[in-house]
């Protein structure tokens, strides 16, 4: 699965924070992905989406579900 949350990298930090101390593995704080998207440095809303949808190729690319 892919979670992906909006925030900036300091809420990031508090989020995997908060999910450490409410007892998530390692594993299932992988599955969290923040802030969303590939870091292309912009905060122009059209390429945050498209950086979106580029880390969504790149996790689905990573099952090999089209090998």
């Amino acid at each position: 699965p892919y979670i992906g949350v909006i925030g900036s990298k300091a809420k990031a930090n508090i989020l995997f924070k908060d999910l450490k101390e409410a007892g998530l593995s390692d594993s299932d704080r992988d599955l969290f992905y923040c802030p969303i998207g590939l870091d292309i440095g912009t905060n122009n809303i059209y390429e945050i989406a498209i950086s979106v949808i580029a880390q969504l190729i790149q996790e689905r690319d990573k099952l090999n579900i089209f090998v």
